[in-house]
């Protein structure tokens, strides 16, 4: 299903040139975690210790609390990657037209937590994060589910 924005833009995924072969061969961009969730998705299983003592158990615990109920496919205006550890990397992106994937302005999910304080005071965090590094929360753009690569391009820097 295509977005109501009517603002034609031009958004780009920045992703790790590790994942790009999973992403060419299932065909879609995942929503954020997919992998973390994955390997904690049974705690019977090897990754999900690996992956407990990969990020340490504080860590683990608040990256688990947050994606169980804030995950999107990130996406923005940008033309270079400005937030997390990647910082100044140049990454390989895939790039979309805004309105050929479901995709809405940060700005305009964010206001759709409204008086949820939870998710208000997580918002603020990351945002002011972002600025910090130099990148721009009113350029981004977010999907609630997974996006197919169909009607995007692959870039390398």
């Amino acid at each position: 299903m295509k977005n109501k924005v009517t603002v034609l833009m031009k958004i780009r995924h920045f992703t790790s040139p590790l994942y790009v072969p999973s992403i060419e061969h299932s065909g879609f961009i995942e929503l954020e975690g997919y992998h973390f969730m994955m390997a904690i998705s049974d705690p019977k299983k090897d990754e999900y210790h690996t992956t407990l003592n990969q990020y340490g158990h504080k860590n683990f615990m608040a990256l688990k609390r947050s994606y169980k109920q804030f995950r999107f496919v990130w996406f923005t205006e940008e033309e270079t990657y400005n937030s997390s550890d990647d910082y100044g990397k140049a990454l390989p992106f895939f790039e979309f037209d805004s309105q050929d994937i479901d995709v809405i302005p940060w700005s305009k999910q964010r206001q759709m937590y409204g008086s949820n304080r939870a998710k208000q005071k997580q918002v603020v965090t990351m945002d002011e994060a972002a600025i910090d590094k130099g990148d721009n929360p009113y350029k981004w753009w977010v999907s609630r589910k997974r996006v197919s690569i169909e009607c995007g391009t692959l870039h390398f820097q």
